[in-house]
């Protein structure tokens, strides 16, 4: 089993009603206290190459059995980043299944 020696807070997105000009409403549960195992600093330079390009802030690794996903929130270091996408899933693999997933985030700005 890998540590999980860090705490971070996760605020799992909830659509909602359109609000009166039509825009798409977020709302967001009250933070839940996660086990992180470790998170690497960010990059200016895309994730993955190719032509839709997006610029990750900050990788999360977390406990593959940590319900994450689009758009939550996660409190890092006393700063606020948004879910991109789905978690990575490495633990299909023919010889080792590391239990751990690394979650692509960007800051939020407020």
């Amino acid at each position: 089993m890998i540590p999980l020696p860090y705490t971070v807070g996760v605020r799992t997105y909830t659509p909602a009603a359109p609000d009166a000009h039509n825009n798409p409403a977020e709302t967001y549960a009250p933070p839940v206290e996660v086990a992180a195992i470790w998170w690497p600093g960010g990059s200016s330079e895309p994730a993955v190459p190719g032509h839709d390009r997006v610029i990750v802030d900050l990788v999360l690794v977390v406990a593959s059995t940590t319900s994450i996903g689009p758009y939550d929130r996660v409190m890092v270091g006393g700063k606020e980043f948004e879910v991109i996408g789905y978690p990575e899933d490495f633990d299909h693999g023919p010889w080792w299944q590391p239990g751990c997933t690394p979650v692509n985030l960007r800051a939020v700005e407020a």
